[in-house]
C-alpha cells in the first residue's frame, strides 16, 4: 500500500463565498468525506494526510475520526500555496513510505479502476498522473489578444489527480522547489524538473473536480446514481 496526501485548503470562492467547499454537503455526507472514503475503499491506501487550513483542522479531525479504524488518517496544517500544502502534508508521512499520491480534496468521485491503473503505472515507471484527453480545440494566443497557433490536440492532455510519485523523487522534487523559488499548481510539473518522466495514465471515467455551481449539480447527479446501484 501507498501513502496519500490530499490538499484541502482551498476556500472555493467560486463554489460558496466563504466557505471551504470540501466542507459543504454532496450526497448525505461532506466532500471531504466522500474522498477519503473513495481512497480508502480501494484499498491501495494505508496513510492519508489531509491538508487543512489552520482554523479548519480541528473540524475536518472530527469529521474524518471514523477513518481510522481502517487506515491512518491524520489532518494536519498546510501553507498559504497549493504546493506548500503539500510539502507540509509529505512532512506527515513517514520515510517507509515507499511510493505517496497527491489528490485533490475536490475530486470526490474518482473511479477504483482509475485508482488502480495510476498506482499501477507509478510502480512501473516511477511516476504517473491521471488524465483525459482534450476535446476542445486549443488555441495558442500572441498577448495581445489574437491566434498565434492552433496546437494539435492529440497530444494535448487535462492532467487529474491522483498523481502518484516514487516517494524519493517527490521529496526531492519539493525540497529542489523551495531552494529554488519555484511555485506550480501541479506537482508532476516539480517532478519533470528533476528530468524525470511521468506516464500518462488515460482515465476514460468521470473524475469531476468541484469549481463551480454547475460541477456540483453533476457531481451530486453521479454520486446519487452510485448510491442507487451503480458502482465506481
Amino acid at each position: 500500500m501507498i501513502a496519500a496526501v490530499v490538499p484541502a485548503a482551498g476556500s472555493g470562492r467560486r463554489m460558496a463565498a466563504g466557505k471551504n467547499k470540501v466542507l459543504l454537503p454532496l450526497a448525505g455526507r461532506t466532500v471531504i468525506e466522500l474522498t477519503v472514503d473513495r481512497l480508502l475503499a480501494s484499498r491501495l491506501f494505508g496513510r492519508v494526510v489531509v491538508v487543512a487550513g489552520a482554523a479548519e483542522v480541528a473540524e475536518m479531525s472530527r469529521l474524518l475520526a471514523g477513518f481510522s479504524t481502517q487506515a491512518e488518517v491524520a489532518v494536519v496544517a498546510g501553507g498559504a500555496e497549493r504546493q506548500w500544502s503539500v510539502a507540509c502534508g509529505l512532512a506527515a508521512i513517514g520515510r517507509e513510505w515507499e511510493y505517496i499520491a497527491v489528490h485533490d480534496a475536490a475530486r470526490p468521485l474518482v473511479s477504483r479502476q482509475a485508482l488502480a491503473a495510476v498506482v499501477a503505472d507509478a510502480r512501473q515507471y516511477g511516476a504517473a498522473v491521471l488524465a483525459a484527453p482534450v476535446r476542445d480545440t486549443i488555441k495558442q494566443d500572441d498577448g495581445t489578444g489574437f491566434v498565434a497557433a492552433t496546437l494539435e490536440r492529440c497530444s494535448l492532455w487535462a492532467v487529474q489527480t491522483p498523481q502518484v510519485f516514487r516517494a524519493d523523487w517527490l521529496r526531492e522534487a519539493h525540497r529542489r522547489a523551495g531552494e529554488d523559488g519555484v511555485v506550480v499548481t501541479d506537482d508532476a510539473a516539480l517532478v519533470e524538473r528533476l528530468g524525470h518522466k511521468v506516464r500518462i495514465t488515460v482515465n476514460p471515467d468521470d473524475n469531476l473536480k468541484l469549481t463551480t455551481p454547475v460541477d456540483w449539480q453533476l457531481a451530486e447527479i453521479l454520486a446519487r446514481e452510485e448510491l442507487t446501484g451503480g458502482t465506481r
